[in-house]
């Protein structure tokens, strides 16, 4: 003999079911940590005891103008979105809909402060990396690059100038000005001039006769 489970017992059973198998559907913010790094996208092993879910491959939060330094090992936790980011990512292509994606395929990993980060000025913005810090432009005309050991500037100009308190300082492949206030002083490969005269040279006036120029000081 068969029995059958009345409607009004069945029906709330298969909409508590459904119910269930669409809210695991949902995104979660989770823990997590860096395992790999590839540019701004990083993969990510979650800080979850009581779930055994797999490495994903997510973009890093941040602008494209500004790139952190993530490394292996750093520690925030991924946010999902509530449409699918491939398109906007790179991380695949098209354009997002708004159907419903896994649960673990719409997340962005955020990095988060730690008590055991370095103490700095709280009142001060602080950059470093462990390699140091580079200032560019978006196409690399002028690259200044702070290393541990050493501060460098390139420029593909072959040209690079500095203003301070209305203090120029010219730099480029045929020597170095510096002016202020009209007053110039040049160095390059024939010496040292200032405001247009050589140092080490002096002039007599009223000379007659030679160049009116006597050459460098003598030691």
């Amino acid at each position: 003999m068969s029995v059958k489970t009345p409607l009004s017992r069945s029906l709330p059973q298969a909409i508590q079911a459904a119910i269930r198998q669409e809210v695991s559907r949902l995104g979660r913010a989770l823990p997590a940590r860096v395992t790999a790094v590839s540019g701004a996208i990083v993969t990510v092993a979650f800080e979850v005891a009581d779930a055994s879910l797999p490495q994903v491959t997510v973009p890093l939060f941040g602008p494209e103008y500004i790139r952190y330094p993530v490394q292996v090992g750093d520690k925030g936790f991924c946010i999902p979105a509530d449409a699918y980011l491939g398109g906007v990512s790179g991380l695949g292509g098209g354009t997002a809909q708004l159907g419903r994606r896994m649960n673990l395929s719409t997340l962005v990993f955020f990095p988060i402060g730690n008590k055991g980060w370095s103490s700095v000025d709280p009142d001060a913005v602080t950059i470093y990396g462990p390699n140091g810090v580079v200032l560019r432009d978006t196409n690399g005309h002028t690259t200044a690059t702070l290393t541990p050991s050493n501060f460098t500037i390139d420029s593909s100009s072959g040209a690079l100038s500095f203003t301070i308190n209305g203090c120029t300082l010219t730099m480029d492949s045929s020597g170095i000005t510096i002016s202020f206030s009209g007053n110039e002083i040049v160095i390059d490969s024939t010496g040292v001039q200032i405001m247009g005269k050589y140092f080490m040279q002096h002039e007599h006036t009223g000379v007659q006769t030679g160049s009116g120029v006597s050459g460098p000081v003598s030691p």
